[in-house]
């Protein structure tokens, strides 16, 4: 177990920064305002703060309307808040789970 614990940090690290990078990216292909890496960062970290004292499952609403309210402070419209704030989430959720269909995959090809 101790021997899996870096490479299961690394790859949950990388993971969580994946979410706030398609956060910015999103917002730079389809808004006609930008932020920056940092405030997407931000963003990201307070919504999903947001979401977890929602006591929701997944934060569902709460992440995404948190998300909208902190994209609206930084200049993005609440039309183009909205779609990227579900984009994200459906983006970054289902690289999740081909995520863990590829990590689960992985022992069952390694055994044959």
């Amino acid at each position: 177990m101790a021997r899996a614990t870096f490479p299961a940090a690394l790859i949950s690290v990388l993971v969580w920064a994946n979410e706030a990078l398609v956060l910015w990216l999103l917002v730079r292909l389809l808004s006609p305002s930008a932020i920056s890496i940092p405030v997407a960062i931000v963003i990201y970290l307070l919504s999903g703060t947001a979401g977890m004292a929602s006591s929701l499952p997944g934060g569902i609403g709460v992440n995404e309307g948190a998300t909208v309210l902190l994209l609206a402070q930084q200049g993005v419209p609440a039309e183009f808040g909205l779609p990227i704030a579900a984009l994200r989430r459906m983006i970054t959720l289902w690289s999740m789970v081909v995520l863990a269909v590829a990590m689960g995959m992985g022992p069952a090809v390694a055994r044959s």
